[in-house]
C-alpha cells in the first residue's frame, strides 16, 4: 500500500491566510454594509431641480411640539439626496458610510433664532468638522412677509427682521429658495456647507421639522440626539457631540446667576395705525459669573378679543404659550420682544409680564405693555416742559398721587374716564398733593383729567390690582 503524505510548504500558509483574510475582509464588508441600511427609503430628489420649477403647497404646521414630532431618538430616518448651492449632490447613505456621526441642522435666513446661531455652529464646525459631517438643510421660510407664516398662521415678520431688513416672500420656485439662500451667504458668515430642500419641500415634508431642529444621527444612520430647538436650554449641543465622540467633559456648576430686565427706552406704551403691529422690546441682562434661568409668564392680557400677542426671547412662542424658560448665558443678555397684533378697529389693549429668576423666586420683575390703535391721545405727550402734573405710582394697585406745581382752586376737579370714555370717578381737585382710591376700578386703562382756570391736562393710567 503506498501512503500519500502531504507537508505543507511556506507558501501554502501564506496562501491560505491572504485568503483568511480577504474572506475576513468580505465578512466585515458585509456587515457593515448591512449596519449602514438603517436608513429608510429615500424620499428623493432623483435630479438636480430646475430654477424654475415650482414650490409645492406648504401646509401650516402650527403649535408644534418640534422636540417630538417626526423622527425620534433611537429611530432610523429616510436617505435623501439633497443638492448645494453650485447643484452638487449630497446623499446622506453615502454621508453615513463615511463612518463619522453626521449632524444635520435646519435653516432659513428669515428664522432670526438661526442666524444668531451660526457662530456657534461655526464654531462646532471649527471644533468638530473633521470627526464629525455637518450639513445645513435650508427650508421653508419662518418669518415670510408679507405672506402668512406657516408657523403662526398669519403675517408675522419679527421686530428683528424689520430691525435688520431682512425681510423675504415665502419662495415660488426653486430657484428663488436658492436666491434667499445666496443671499443670507452674502452676508454672513457660514462655514458650513448649505443643503436647498426640494421644491416639494421633501426634507421639511418628511422630517416634519421645525425652522431651528437638530438631528445628530449615528454611523448606522440612527438618531443619537434631536433638538426641536439647536441649543435650547437646557439642551447643549456641543455636549452629545462630545458624548457621541466619547470625548469627556466637565459638567457646569448650574445656573446661579442674577439677572436684571430692562425696557429699550421708554416704549411700554405705543400707539399705531389699527391692523398693525405692535413691537415692545426689553433686555433680560446678566452681568454674573454664571447663567440664569429666567422664566417668563404672561400675567394678565387685556386686549380685544380679535387681537393677539406673542412673545419672544430667544425663540418666537405661538400666541398660545404663557410662560417659557430662557437660559440667559453669564456676561450676556437676551432680546425680549412682545409683539401685539392689532385688528381694523381702534382699540386698546394691555399685557402685563413677569420675568422670575428660578434660582432666586423673590428676583422678579413686572412690566405692563399698552398698545393703543387709532387717533393718538393727548396722554402720550403728557411728559413734555408743559406738564404742570405728575401722577405716581403708575400702574397704580389700591391708590395714586396727583402732584401739581399750580395752587388748586376751588374750581379744579379730577376726572377719570375709561378708555371707552365713560366718567367713572369725579372729585374735587383742593390740594397740591392728592390721594385718589382706585379700589373700586377695574384692572385696566384709564384717562385722568384735571380741569382748573388755569391749565387742563390729561394724564393715562394704568390700574393692575
Amino acid at each position: 500500500m503506498i501512503g500519500f503524505y502531504f507537508f505543507p510548504t511556506r507558501k501554502f500558509f501564506i496562501t491560505c491566510f491572504r485568503s483568511l483574510v480577504f474572506t475576513s475582509l468580505l465578512i466585515i464588508s458585509f456587515l457593515n454594509a448591512n449596519s449602514q441600511n438603517n436608513l429608510l427609503p429615500s424620499i428623493g430628489l432623483n435630479s438636480l431641480p430646475n430654477d424654475a420649477d415650482s414650490v409645492c403647497y406648504i401646509p401650516s404646521r402650527l403649535n408644534p411640539n418640534f422636540d417630538t414630532m417626526g423622527y425620534n431618538l433611537t429611530e432610523p430616518v429616510a436617505d435623501f439626496t439633497l443638492y448645494t448651492l453650485d447643484g452638487e449632490p449630497v446623499n446622506l447613505a453615502e454621508t453615513v458610510a463615511s463612518g463619522k456621526p453626521t449632524l444635520l441642522i435646519t435653516c432659513s435666513y428669515t428664522c432670526y433664532v438661526f442666524r444668531g446661531k451660526v457662530p456657534l455652529i461655526d464654531t462646532l464646525q471649527a471644533k468638530y468638522g473633521d470627526l464629525i459631517n455637518i450639513y445645513l438643510v435650508y427650508t421653508v421660510e419662518v418669518h415670510p412677509w408679507p405672506d402668512t407664516s406657516v408657523y403662526f398662521g398669519y403675517p408675522n415678520p419679527s421686530s428683528y427682521n424689520v430691525q435688520e431688513g431682512i425681510l423675504y416672500a415665502e419662495p415660488k420656485t426653486y430657484g428663488d429658495r436658492k436666491a434667499i439662500a445666496t443671499d443670507m451667504l452674502n452676508n454672513m458668515q457660514i462655514d458650513v456647507p448649505i443643503l436647498i430642500d426640494g421644491p416639494c419641500n421633501n426634507f421639511w415634508m418628511n422630517y416634519e421639522c421645525g425652522p431651528n431642529t437638530v438631528y445628530l444621527l449615528d454611523t448606522t444612520g440612527i438618531i443619537y440626539a434631536k433638538q426641536g430647538w439647536l441649543d435650547l436650554p437646557p439642551a447643549d449641543i456641543e455636549a452629545v457631540i462630545k458624548n457621541i465622540l466619547g470625548i469627556t467633559d466637565i459638567q457646569n456648576a448650574g445656573a446661579l446667576g442674577h439677572f436684571t430686565f430692562e425696557m429699550n427706552a421708554d416704549d411700554s406704551i405705543q400707539q399705531a395705525d389699527p391692523e398693525s403691529t405692535l413691537f415692545f422690546e426689553g433686555n433680560l441682562v446678566n452681568d454674573d459669573t454664571s447663567s440664569a434661568i429666567v422664566e417668563m409668564v404672561r400675567k394678565q392680557e387685556l386686549i380685544p378679543s380679535n387681537w393677539f400677542t406673542a412673545m419672544c426671547a430667544g425663540i418666537c412662542y405661538p400666541p398660545t404659550v404663557d410662560s417659557a424658560n430662557v437660559n440667559v448665558e453669564n456676561g450676556s443678555s437676551v432680546l425680549f420682544v412682545l409683539d401685539i397684533f392689532t385688528a381694523l378697529a381702534p382699540d386698546t389693549g394691555l399685557v402685563e409680564i413677569s420675568f422670575r429668576n428660578q434660582s432666586y423666586p423673590d428676583e422678579v420683575y413686572y412690566q405692563w405693555f399698552v398698545g393703543i390703535t387709532g387717533q393718538p391721545l393727548t396722554v402720550l405727550n403728557a411728559n413734555s416742559n408743559e406738564s404742570q402734573l405728575q401722577l405716581y405710582p403708575n400702574p397704580a394697585d389700591n391708590e395714586f398721587y396727583l402732584l401739581s406745581n399750580e395752587t388748586p382752586t376751588d374750581q379744579s376737579e379730577i376726572q377719570i374716564f375709561s378708555v371707552e370714555g365713560k366718567l367713572v370717578q369725579q372729585l374735587p381737585f383742593s390740594n397740591s398733593i392728592e390721594k385718589v382710591s382706585t379700589s373700586a376700578m377695574q384692572t385696566g386703562i384709564y384717562i385722568v383729567k384735571i380741569y382748573s382756570p388755569q391749565h387742563t391736562e390729561e394724564k393715562m393710567l394704568l390700574v393692575s390690582h
